[in-house]
């Protein structure tokens, strides 16, 4: 069963309220602490993706794919010649060909997708902190006796 908007955001809304709940009762060591390994966390993840990018690209741009279309042509080769059964064996090698190239491509788009996924998720516990963090230090207003 699938929710609607509505109570996708009432349920987003309330799980949001739950981890300032929890941010705000670790001890100012304890969350600073935190703090830190996500933002340490989200710029190495940040910088892995960024990577990963510029990889792609780069297969992209030197013709990476030149080995696939070898093989293609490979296959057009075997059906040009008279050889028994070479209508055949081009068919299971055009099969073979397409499968190979739609899982690499599936799973470069969904390795992409879920890293994406989760570098929004640390990045939106980055922003939790730092509303809690401005919230605390909204309330204390640099008295220290007070916080």
């Amino acid at each position: 069963m699938q929710l609607s908007f509505q109570e996708r955001k009432r349920k987003k809304y309330k799980q949001t309220c739950e981890e300032i709940e929890k941010l705000n009762r670790l001890s100012d060591l304890e969350f600073e602490i935190e703090y830190l390994n996500l933002k340490s966390e989200y710029e190495y993840k940040k910088n892995l993706f960024a990577v990963f990018l510029v990889a792609i690209l780069l297969a992209v741009l030197t013709n990476v794919w030149k080995g696939f279309f070898e093989f293609i042509q490979k296959i057009i080769q075997y059906t040009s010649e008279p050889i028994a059964n070479s209508g055949e064996i081009a068919k299971i090698g055009f099969f073979i060909a397409i499968i190979l190239a739609v899982s690499v491509t599936s799973f470069l788009i969904m390795g992409l997708l879920t890293y994406v996924k989760r570098l929004y998720y640390v990045h939106r516990q980055i922003l939790l902190f730092e509303l809690v963090k401005e919230k605390k230090d909204s309330i204390c207003h640099g008295n220290k006796e007070n916080c």
